[in-house]
């Protein structure tokens, strides 16, 4: 008998999120799954790692057969329990994140990609997926008319690739995303992500004290720029594959960076 493949599922939108049904049913009939997800919303955390705090990981809700791993810290806090308990996982997979995670500041941003950078950090085939719903399920996961099942479906056809071949060469992650109404005859196309898609401001209210506060709120640059993820996800409502390596330097700017400093480095 053939072992399956070993998937370490995680998302940043919890137990809640209308999507994880879908992507469980899809999924679990060919893979050994563990799923942790944290126990409430996690968006725009990134990869924090809870150092000055408890974490606990609770048995959860059971969903198709599967159990549910609910956890009070957050995605990236995930991987480190993969890194202890699983670390022969072939592969992590994270999402599918409620709202599109297009353009460099979302994946920076985005809890659900923080797991997949997490991962890849420590060398681990990772994925991060997201799709196309309204901006009032982003923070607060609701139902939206995105198609979850075929969403699941294409994603299974891009992991069993992943899973044969590898990620493609030089890449540490996959970041995909999923227009809402996706099926089968959604093209893919790869491409590399747009420098950002919102300009995010600050709007101050007075609270009941008469104390200011303030809501980080982003605006939608009108105008995305062409062959990027933003245009190919929103004009064309294509699938997009974004390869992503996290080098934050190379030695070309190093030594740009050497030259630059150099009356300093001869004192």
């Amino acid at each position: 008998m053939t072992t399956q493949p070993h998937i370490f599922f995680t998302n940043d939108d919890s137990a809640r999120s209308p999507a994880l049904p879908s992507f469980i049913e899809e999924l679990l009939p060919h893979y050994k799954l563990t799923v942790i997800v944290p126990d409430r919303p996690r968006s725009g955390i990134s990869k924090a790692i809870s150092f000055n705090e408890p974490i606990r990981f609770t048995k959860g809700p059971r969903l198709a057969e599967q159990i549910i791993i609910e956890s009070s810290g957050t995605p990236g806090d995930a991987i480190t329990w993969c890194l202890t308990y699983c670390p022969d996982v072939d592969l992590v997979i994270s999402g599918p994140n409620l709202g599109l995670n297009v353009s460099l500041h979302s994946i920076l941003t985005s809890g659900t990609v923080g797991a997949a950078i997490e991962a890849a950090l420590w060398k681990i085939p990772a994925i991060a997926f997201s799709i196309e719903t309204p901006s009032n399920t982003w923070f607060i996961p609701q139902d939206s008319d995105a198609n979850y099942k075929e969403a699941a479906k294409r994603t299974r056809e891009i992991i069993d690739l992943v899973l044969d071949k590898g990620l493609p060469a030089g890449s540490d992650f996959l970041n995909i995303s999923f227009p809402a109404d996706v099926d089968e005859n959604t093209p893919i196309e790869v491409a590399k992500p747009q420098r950002v898609r919102f300009t995010n401001r600050l709007k101050s209210r007075i609270d009941p004290h008469g104390m200011e506060y303030h809501w980080i709120h982003g605006k939608e640059n009108s105008q995305p720029i062409k062959a990027t993820d933003v245009y190919f996800s929103l004009k064309e409502k294509k699938i997009v594959i974004s390869p992503i390596c996290i080098s934050l330097s190379e030695d070309k700017l190093v030594e740009i960076a050497r030259r630059y400093f150099q009356p300093l480095l001869n004192k």
